[in-house]
């Protein structure tokens, strides 16, 4: 949503042009230099906000962590 590609309300318009590559999964081996995510953005500010973000959201450890639960729950 930082970057312009997800909406903050139903007003907000979708920009197909910025995003995230994730070059790496989970519990994968990261050496020194190595890429781990890409990110396409149009702005500064969308890059700054986004850095932030994937500072908190990325961890990098020497110990194997879980998978997390992607589906939470099904609605009928």
């Amino acid at each position: 949503v930082a970057l312009g590609a997800g909406r903050k309300n139903l007003d907000s318009k979708i920009d197909p042009d910025v995003g995230f590559y994730f070059c790496k999964k989970i519990n994968d081996t990261v050496r020194t230099d190595e890429t781990i995510v890409k990110i396409f953005y149009k702005e500064q500010a969308q890059l700054d906000a986004c850095m932030d973000l994937l500072g908190e959201a990325i961890k990098i450890s020497d110990k194997k962590v879980s998978q997390p639960k992607l589906i939470q729950d099904i609605i009928l």
